[in-house]
Order: C-alpha cells, then structure tokens, then sequence
C-alpha cells in the first residue's frame, strides 16, 4: 500500500508495524472528534453502523493509541458513545491537533502493514509504502523484533 500522509510520517522506520483505516476497502474508517458531550463524542463524519458490533481506537497526544473501546450509536450516525469515560484526553480545540480515531469492527478497525519506504514529497507531505502483515512470517521471532 502506498499513501501520503503529514510529517509524522517521517516518524516512521523500515520495519515498523502501523495500521491503516480506510472506508473503501473496508478497513475500517477514520477521522478526527471535533465534539465532546459526556460519554458522546462526535465525528468529523458519518460513520457506517451496520454489521454488528463496533469498535473504536483513540489516538493519544503522545501519538499512541487506546486499545479498542466496544462503542455504540448516539442518535446520529456520526456520534459515538463510550461506555464510561474516555482512557486517554481528546482534543476537539484549534489549541491543539483534534483527536484522530480508527472505528469499525473487531476484525475490520485497521488492516496491519510493515513500512518499507518513507520519502519525502513536498514540504509538509510524505510518501509511505508498506507491505501486509503477515504473522505466520513472524512466528518464532525474538519478542523486541514485532513489538
């Protein structure tokens, strides 16, 4: 998979694990909170509610990542509703970035990738190519190989 992304992407190493939402092909959806209400946050977007059970993956201020929260419907597609509060701060103000998210089922939230390339393509966009995960390739591996 190839895609542009901001500066960030310059964070990244050959060989590191990330994960990738997309809506198309159905690995999951993403956006950015822009609303904070109680245990209700509210999307950047309408989100897809049909299939089950949904979840969400909240990105921290430091740029890790909450384990996925089982979350369900507010009254309209593009509120989210945690079941007790939030386990990391969400921004939803210009002081600081907006909070970003991975949202979808169990086995759809985000689909894993190994980067190969990060490269440079203007002066706030990178370039990241990445291979798919495979965990049968890393089976066996010392542990600090696939953390």
């Amino acid at each position: 998979v190839t895609f542009d992304t901001e500066l960030e992407g310059m964070l990244l190493q050959l060989g590191d694990r990330i994960g990738v939402a997309h809506n198309v092909p159905k690995w999951g959806d993403s956006g950015l909170i822009v609303a904070v209400s109680g245990l209700t946050l509210s999307a950047d977007h309408n989100l897809d509610w049909s299939g089950g059970t949904k979840s969400i993956v909240l990105r921290r201020p430091d740029g890790s990542v909450t384990d996925p929260i089982s979350v369900t419907r507010g009254l309209y597609d593009y509120q989210i509703v945690l079941p007790s509060s939030s386990p990391t701060t969400i921004n939803v103000d210009n002081d600081y970035e907006y909070t970003s998210f991975a949202f979808g089922s169990s086995s759809t939230l985000v689909r894993d990738f190994i980067v190969t390339s990060t490269q440079p393509t203007g002066e706030n966009t990178v370039t990241v190519e990445a291979v798919n995960y495979a965990p049968g390739i890393f089976t066996g591996c010392m542990t600090y190989m696939v953390s």
